[in-house]
């Protein structure tokens, strides 16, 4: 803490007692998450050591005195072959009418003190779909790049292939698909009123071609007149038997 100007040990690994190191010596952090230190001075046999979160050593070098005369080691650095370039995920999504917009992380060749510079470039087959220039943060700490791909427009998959180019000329790369569908919510849509068009039709349809009307039977009552049921007996006449 800078302003406190205090400090509080979260993580400590100690080496075998016969590396004792009266001075000098070194620890970094890693991108994996491990720490490689040393452990070096003249008058004691020298370590250099990976070690894991847990305390597992995935990695060491000794170095015995020779002739009476011992190794001096101030400090230790891992190297990588070429720039890192991660994505979150291997595959991006995106809808027909948006810009592709793709974000990656970068990370250097090495724990530099200093900001170094860089560029990337965004291939399909190819088709170059967008370069510019990027900065590598120091201490080892990764940094974001964001891209817009304005070119990137016909539905369906596209496999893009992504370069990262150090101020030394190393060069990393990794792929992305990037997916823009098709304009699945507008045949959904469209379906689901032809549908609805379909059931209400077949519904008046059904209704307009209801029962016939019951026939009258032969020598039965007319629905003409208003004398049409005057032959029919009501409840209180006499009947003959």
């Amino acid at each position: 803490n800078e302003t406190d100007m205090t400090a509080h040990e979260v993580w400590s690994w100690e080496a075998p007692s016969e590396f004792f190191c009266p001075a000098w010596g070194d620890a970094d952090r890693l991108p994996n998450g491990n720490t490689i230190g040393n452990f070096v001075f003249p008058t004691h046999p020298g370590l250099i050591a990976e070690v894991t979160p847990s305390g597992q050593v995935v990695w060491a070098m000794r170095m015995e005195p020779a002739g009476g005369i011992g190794w001096g080691m101030y400090q230790v650095e891992r190297f990588l072959d070429a720039p890192r370039v991660v994505f979150a995920s291997p595959e991006y999504m995106f809808t027909p009418g948006t810009v592709p917009v793709l974000t990656f992380d970068i990370l250097d060749t090495f724990n530099s003190k200093v900001v170094r510079t860089g560029n990337f470039s965004i291939y399909e087959g190819e088709t170059l779909l967008a370069e510019g220039p990027v900065r590598f943060l120091p201490n080892w700490q990764w940094a974001s790049v964001q891209v817009s791909l304005e070119a990137l427009e016909s539905p369906g998959p596209h496999e893009l292939i992504v370069y990262v180019v150090d101020q030394d000329g190393l060069v990393g790369g990794t792929y992305v698909t990037v997916l823009i569908t098709q304009n699945v919510l507008v045949y959904v849509e469209a379906f689901s009123v032809g549908l609805m068009i379909l059931v209400l039709l077949t519904f008046l349809l059904e209704k307009g071609s209801g029962p016939g009307e019951e026939e009258v039977p032969s020598g039965g009552p007319s629905a003409e007149g208003s004398d049409a049921h005057a032959d029919v007996p009501g409840p209180d006449t006499p009947v003959d038997v």
